[in-house]
């Protein structure tokens, strides 16, 4: 009995201390440190007193919590299942009352707009594309097969009378010398004149020469002069020929069967008429190659060379070259070589030439050395023919554009002005910029003549006579794209089949170098020749001058380099002229394919932008008359 009064007393006393420590709890009155150093004594006191049983009042107080939980858990869970269906009712009210509205007006409504923005899309587009496209197009077809058509025909005309021309050879002369003989024969038919003319042939006399006279005494230097003499068909005919005596030129027109009447000479003749004056005309390609050709054929047919070029001088009906032929005869009969008889018909004869002829004369090979330079320069002129039609038909397209332009802006803009100026229109700015440049071009296209022709002059004199321009010019063009790339390879074939003609036949290396110096028109390469010359003179490579420049392309320097270091310089030279020849082709045949749609183009856009400026103002006025 004592035991259990002693156990009740101690549970009734723990009951105390742990309701106190709950009420301490729940109303935060007792400090944190306080209820840390209680807690530890409460424990051990429960733990004491209820060693064999749980404490039944602490149980029953969680399950009065976990109770009012649910409750208040329930009550919130409640609130918000009756707040989000107030919501979702509404939302989808409002969607089906959205849907009615779109079935009975939206829908019809948004139809109507998609149709009506959808017209105007393809209204827009189909002007546009007239404008832009349609009638560029069809004035570009138009012009381009008339102008074709017109090449054609011209072409055709020229062929026709080209091959005219060739089954006629004894009558091969153009127009202008008909013209020309015909007016002399009616100025030599009048009465006067021809009575004058019977009497100075009366009053010639046949002209002889005292072998002890000054007359075959020879200068230091050529003279000329000039000669009235009579041909064995019995024409009388005036010349003029560089000797070093008169006797000279009397054997020579009598070694042609020719009666001599008179030969003088003058200051004025030796100025206008000398052998190397600049008023000689430099043979031009086709001719060169053909007389390199015939030259050759005769040479290996067992003719001598003198003789080869009679016949050549009789075959060659022009009188440009008369001259040249006499002059080399000439120079053969008195015993000079063929080179320097070449050489002193000045600019005649290209630089080049000279120098192979001379190198075949050494070898004696020259028959060969001829058809190499004929075929040398055969593939220059293809390429410079090929070059001049890859850009005959983009020139003729660009002209006639020009023109179309320039009458569009000048004669037909101008009238629509007065359209708009009476309806008070408004204007765009595209409209008011084709409006100034039409008025600008017809009050002042005199001026814009003048000034282009001016530049276009100036330009012209400043590149052919201040070599710093010339210089600046061709660096700019050389680091252009495409212009670059194609004077590149151009110099590059040229250098190197040069080089390697000439180096095969033997010629100096110094030699070589100052004859490619003179060859080429461009001031860059003429520089880097002038540069080998001094380091070849110094004992230098010759691929020294052509390391790390950006003139010279990294193929045909290590090509060069190839060809010094192996003995084959010559054979690596030819590749390098044939792959650049090659790339300079494609080029040609890749710029004629560009540079025609491209023209088209600029030409749709120009007229397009006119069209524009011109149309866009009368749906203004279109509207305002609405």
């Amino acid at each position: 009995m004592a035991e259990k009064t002693a156990d009740l007393k101690l549970n009734k006393q723990a009951k105390k201390t742990a309701q106190s420590d709950t009420e301490a709890t729940n109303n935060k009155q007792t400090p944190v440190a306080q209820m840390s150093e209680n807690k530890p004594k409460v424990e051990e006191k429960a733990k004491a007193v209820t060693s064999n049983e749980p404490v039944a009042p602490k149980a029953t107080s969680a399950k009065k919590k976990e109770v009012k939980h649910g409750i208040l858990f329930k009550l919130v869970d409640g609130i918000m299942s009756i707040i989000i269906s107030f919501f979702t009712y509404i939302c989808f009210g409002v969607y089906n009352l959205f849907l009615l509205l779109w079935k009975l007006i939206f829908r019809h409504i948004f139809n109507e707009l998609h149709i009506l923005f959808f017209a105007s899309y393809l209204g827009i587009l189909f002007i546009l594309e007239s404008v832009f496209v349609t009638f560029p197009m069809f004035l570009v077809n138009a012009i381009g097969k008339y102008i074709y058509k017109l090449y054609s025909k011209v072409k055709i005309y020229f062929d026709k009378q080209k091959q005219i021309k060739e089954s006629k050879s004894d009558d091969n002369r153009t127009f202008m010398k008909r013209l020309n003989d015909y007016i002399i024969e009616k100025y030599e038919n009048i009465p006067y004149v021809k009575a004058a003319r019977e009497k100075k042939e009366a009053s010639l006399v046949v002209l002889t020469i005292d072998p002890n006279s000054d007359d075959v005494v020879k200068s230091e230097k050529k003279v000329t002069y000039k000669y009235i003499a009579r041909n064995k068909e019995g024409k009388l005919e005036t010349g003029y020929f560089a000797a070093f005596s008169k006797m000279d030129v009397y054997a020579y027109l009598t070694d042609k069967s020719m009666t001599v009447y008179e030969i003088t000479t003058s200051w004025a003749i030796n100025f206008f008429h000398a052998e190397a004056s600049s008023i000689k005309r430099k043979m031009k390609n086709k001719d060169l190659i053909f007389w390199l050709a015939q030259l050759s054929t005769y040479i290996k047919a067992g003719i001598p060379l003198a003789d080869a070029v009679k016949v050549l001088a009789r075959q060659d009906k022009r009188t440009k070259y008369r001259s040249v032929y006499d002059a080399i005869i000439y120079e053969l009969t008195m015993g000079e070589s063929f080179s320097e008889a070449l050489k002193k018909q000045g600019n005649v004869f290209p630089a080049l030439l000279v120098n192979m002829v001379k190198s075949a004369e050494m070898i004696g090979n020259i028959e060969d050395t001829l058809d190499e330079m004929s075929d040398y320069y055969q593939e220059i002129e293809d390429t410079k023919k090929a070059i001049i039609s890859a850009l005959t038909y983009p020139s003729i397209i660009l002209v006639f554009a020009l023109g179309v332009v320039g009458f569009m802006l000048v004669y037909i803009v101008p009238k629509f002005v007065e359209v708009y100026e009476s309806m008070n229109a408004q204007l765009n700015p595209i409209t008011e910029i084709t409006l100034n440049i039409s008025a600008f071009l017809k009050t002042n296209y005199m001026s814009v003549i003048s000034w282009t022709l001016a530049i276009v002059l100036g330009y012209m004199l400043l590149y052919h006579k201040v070599k710093m321009f010339k210089t600046m010019m061709q660096n700019i063009f050389m680091k252009l794209p495409v212009i670059g790339s194609l004077i590149i390879d151009k110099e590059m074939s040229l250098f190197a089949r040069t080089f390697a003609t000439l180096n095969k036949n033997n010629v100096l290396l110094t030699d070589s170098i100052d004859i490619l110096g003179k060859i080429t028109n461009n001031e860059i390469y003429k520089a880097i020749m002038f540069k080998t010359i001094n380091n070849l003179l110094k004992g230098e490579k010759m691929s020294e001058s052509f390391k790390d420049h950006w003139a010279v392309p990294e193929v045909a320097y290590y090509m060069i380099v190839t060809g010094e270091s192996t003995g084959e310089l010559s054979t690596m030279l030819d590749k390098v002229g044939d792959y650049y020849q090659k790339l300079q082709r494609n080029m040609v045949n890749q710029i004629k394919t560009f540079i025609e749609p491209v023209m088209i183009v600029l030409l749709a856009i120009i007229v397009g932008f006119i069209l524009v400026a011109i149309v866009v103002p009368m749906f203004g006025i279109y509207q305002t008359i609405q």
